[in-house]
């Protein structure tokens, strides 16, 4: 008996959907390596007039979380940074003072964290099955033709 090719797409794709739900992991990649690995939560109190790593560091935080107050990512605490922290500080109901003082740069460490623990997620256990799969498909072409299969959208 002979299977229509458009029968066999609906069973395949229905099929690679069934396998997707089960294995794929909700996590979102990011090309973003983050933010410095200065612990923001150990530096002083910045302002403006501040220099340095700490200041480095939370004006790539601030950057990274998204602010468009910060132009230039370049260690000096000036204008645009006080008014990225002033921003950040009435984002979360905190004195907006523009100075990043230690509850300020707590929770702006804190909110760098969560947002990449969000990114990050679980290792995608589908992609190393399908390269286990696909590789051991003998015979040229084969393994990219069933690889292409896989990254197909599910719609």
């Amino acid at each position: 008996m002979r299977i229509k090719a458009s029968v066999w797409r609906v069973v395949t794709v229905a099929c690679a959907g069934v396998a997707s739900l089960l294995f794929v992991s909700t996590g979102v990649a990011s090309a973003d390596t983050g933010p410095l690995s200065v612990d923001l939560t150990t530096c002083p109190q910045l302002s403006v007039g501040s220099t340095g790593p700490c200041v480095t560091a939370l004006q790539q935080d601030l950057q990274y979380m998204g602010d468009q107050n910060i132009t230039a990512v370049d260690g000096v605490y000036g204008p645009q940074t006080q008014a990225a922290v002033s921003n950040f500080q009435a984002g979360y109901g905190m004195n907006s003072t523009g100075v990043a003082d230690p509850q300020t740069l707590s929770t702006l460490a804190q909110d760098v964290q969560d947002s990449q623990a969000a990114q990050s997620g679980p290792p995608d256990p589908l992609g190393e099955f399908t390269n286990d799969l696909c590789d051991n498909i003998p015979g040229g072409g084969f393994a990219d033709l069933c690889k292409s299969f896989w990254d197909m959208p599910l719609w």
